[in-house]
């Protein structure tokens, strides 16, 4: 596991999306605190919102993204349709 996505209201967690990486060896490297810089966006676009997650490597190795972005769709986060690198994976998931 790479991290969880939370998304909830004033009064509830509405969905957990949990991120996961097939590669071991990467998984532990975007987990990692020290060797990468994570920033979380609200993203408006023409087909509705999306919540984009970019995992960046940081100095020294060379620069390299992973971003994830999860469609918005009825005050609820779309797993099903997010886009993804090809190792990675999300997943819904309700306490």
């Amino acid at each position: 596991m790479i991290a969880v996505l939370t998304y909830a209201s004033t009064e509830k967690v509405i969905r957990e999306v949990p991120i996961t990486c097939a590669d071991t060896t990467r998984a532990q490297f975007l987990r990692s605190y020290a060797d990468t810089m994570r920033t979380v966006t609200l993203v408006e676009r023409p087909a509705g919102r999306a919540i984009r997650i970019a995992f960046e490597d940081a100095y020294p190795s060379p620069a390299r993204s992973t971003v994830v972005s999860i469609p918005i769709v009825k005050d609820d986060l779309d797993a099903a349709h997010a886009e993804v690198p090809a190792d990675v994976h999300v997943a819904t998931w309700r306490r």
